[in-house]
């Protein structure tokens, strides 16, 4: 009976023992496999170039029938030549309305055409001068994103964008083709922080965080080779470029004295020998 009893005994102890030791492990498993989900979770994707898009509206006006360009469904079809063309046009006026100002802000700048809407516009009858009815048109707004591939064209808020864009295509000179009007912007891209960002700024440059976003900055005794693209480019300052030279004759003047005096030193030694 005690036989049995103790055999009894062992044999619970071994199922209990199996039954705590795949617990354990099934639970050690589960651990292992939150701690992966909790690090894919906390992945952090890094920015290493930037770009800024902005959203550009404008009715289309045509310069040769001295008019709106009016609706026509072509203008829905991605595959029309209708559309392409004048795609091809609106995103055109905006690249060289960007690109008139010649800075480097807007180096490198892309439009991509994103469609067309069609949009009412009420606009004064010729042949009813003295009424005060309109004629209701059905014209073409455009719809685009221009993107900015510069980190100083990250700075920019919607309204300096406005500026730039406004500014360049007053200058342009318009004989043909299309023209526009009610320009619309606005911002779309969100701004960054430089955790966000690696490797963005050049050698020897930092990342600073600003009010749209973060910019670059050359290290102290490096000066910036180009500000309108800052911190890509940075080099020496002539300053520290003069001090380095001068700490280094001085450092040759040092060794030379600290030689001169060795020798000195052994030949007078040698002189008491004798």
């Amino acid at each position: 009976m005690s036989v049995l009893t103790t055999k009894a005994s062992t044999d619970k102890l071994t199922e209990i023992t199996s039954t705590f030791l795949s617990q354990s492990t099934q639970s050690v498993t589960n651990l292992f496999t939150n701690a992966s989900t909790l690090t894919t979770i906390e992945t952090t994707t890094y920015v290493n170039r930037v770009t800024t898009a902005f959203q550009v509206k404008a009715i289309i006006y045509a310069i040769t029938t001295g008019s709106y360009v009016p609706w026509s469904n072509d203008y829905a079809d991605k595959t029309t030549s209708a559309y392409k063309t004048l795609a091809t046009n609106y995103c055109s006026l905006l690249l060289q309305s960007l690109l008139t100002q010649n800075t480097q802000i807007t180096r490198g700048a892309t439009c991509t055409l994103i469609g067309f809407i069609r949009t009412t516009l009420n606009s004064p009858s010729k042949r009813q001068i003295q009424s005060s009815n309109n004629i209701t048109t059905d014209a073409v707004q455009g719809n685009a994103q221009t993107e900015l591939q510069t980190l100083a064209g990250s700075q920019l808020n919607q309204a300096q964008f406005s500026q730039i864009l406004f500014s360049g295509y007053q200058k342009l000179n318009l004989s043909s083709g299309n023209y526009l009007t009610g320009i619309n912007t606005t911002r779309i891209s969100p701004t960054i922080t430089c955790s966000q960002t690696r490797s963005l700024c050049g050698e020897h440059a930092s990342c600073r965080n600003t009010d749209n976003g973060v910019t670059c900055t050359c290290d102290p005794m490096w000066k910036d080779v180009n500000p309108d693209d800052p911190g890509k480019n940075c080099t020496l300052h002539p300053g520290t470029i003069a001090l380095i030279v001068f700490a280094a004759i001085l450092l040759t003047i040092a060794i030379a004295a600290l030689i001169y005096f060795l020798v000195r030193t052994k030949s007078m030694k040698q002189l008491r020998l004798k």
